[in-house]
């Protein structure tokens, strides 16, 4: 019931808002910019912890004496970059002629990029000569080892080697001499000096500069990788020929990640081989893609082996 002494009062129309509408408005735009601020300030903390976090990990990585996953991957970009600039690439393996411009058939074949047209020859002869030269202990070789069988044994299904190119040039010669009063007597042969002379960058690659040539070898065997017939025994033979300062650079970043190879060969066949680079990872009409079944050897502990020049033979 109603209290008399306090009657109901009735609605004021005209009573005042608490706050206006400018006032309301400019209490809107300080609430907006604390809320901005804060945001900004939560940013920044995070910002900072995730750089902080960085450098720790950063500094885990160069305690171990590898390249954290950012730096490797710059590194290997940096290589990429550089062979497809200045290297002069052989490629040896089995394609479908269709799959290239640079194939001449379906096949075992040469796809090269960049290589003077006179040294555009089968890869695999002097390469693989130095390098099995190289490879092999001399006890290996008593016993009648190949190449492919050591890298069999000890589990390497890729292998790099890096040497300068080097040419045999003719020194001195020694005229032959007639013997005594034009007998046999005392005659002498013609004799004939030589000397090893660095083979320059730009005889062997197109453009390519006047300094000594180095050749990075990258070698898959035969494995149980398919050929384009769906034959195992695909393999793979690169060869890169450099400027000597460059593949002074290119041999530091495989001593670190030998797998850089990998990423350089498949920019060179997508961007310098294959007619469409989708064709590097497709699976092939009746075999395995052209692309190494890298996953599956490294999940069974394969390895890559690098060796360079002067380094001790054998393993």
């Amino acid at each position: 019931m109603a209290n008399p002494d306090h009657p109901k009062q009735p609605p004021n129309p005209e009573k005042k808002a608490l706050y206006s509408e400018a006032e309301l408005a400019e209490r809107r735009r300080q609430l907006d910019a604390m809320w901005k601020k804060s945001e900004a300030t939560q940013k920044a903390r995070a910002d900072e912890e995730r750089a902080k976090t960085a450098q720790q990990v950063k500094g885990v990585y160069k305690n171990l004496g590898v390249e954290s996953p950012t730096e490797r991957e710059k590194s290997r970009e940096r290589a990429t970059e550089i062979v497809l600039r200045d290297g002069g690439v052989n490629i040896h393996m089995s394609v479908r002629q269709e799959v290239s411009n640079a194939a001449y058939q379906t096949g075992f074949q040469n796809l090269t990029t960049r290589i003077n047209a006179d040294q555009r020859r089968y890869p695999a002869g002097q390469a693989l000569s130095e390098i099995e030269a190289h490879l092999v202990a001399g006890n290996d070789l008593m016993r009648g080892k190949r190449r492919d069988e050591v890298l069999k044994e000890h589990d390497i299904k890729e292998f790099i080697d890096i040497r300068h190119l080097t040419k045999q040039v003719e020194e001195e010669t020694s005229p032959a001499k007639k013997g005594f009063l034009g007998t046999n007597f005392g005659a002498k042969r013609a004799e004939k000096r030589y000397r090893q002379e660095p083979v320059l960058h730009s005889e062997r690659v197109i453009d390519g500069k006047n300094e000594p040539a180095v050749r990075l070898t990258y070698y898959i065997p035969q494995t149980e990788w398919k050929d384009y017939s769906g034959r195992p025994g695909q393999s793979m033979m690169v060869d890169i020929v450099l400027p000597e300062s460059e593949a002074e650079e290119i041999g530091k970043i495989l001593e670190r990640d030998p797998a850089a190879v990998r990423k350089i060969v498949e920019r060179i066949m997508k961007e310098k081989i294959l007619k469409n680079p989708d064709d590097w990872e497709a699976q092939q009409p009746k075999s395995d893609p052209l692309r190494p079944p890298y996953e599956q050897w490294d999940s069974a502990g394969s390895r890559i082996y690098l060796q360079k020049e002067g380094m001790k033979p054998g393993f």
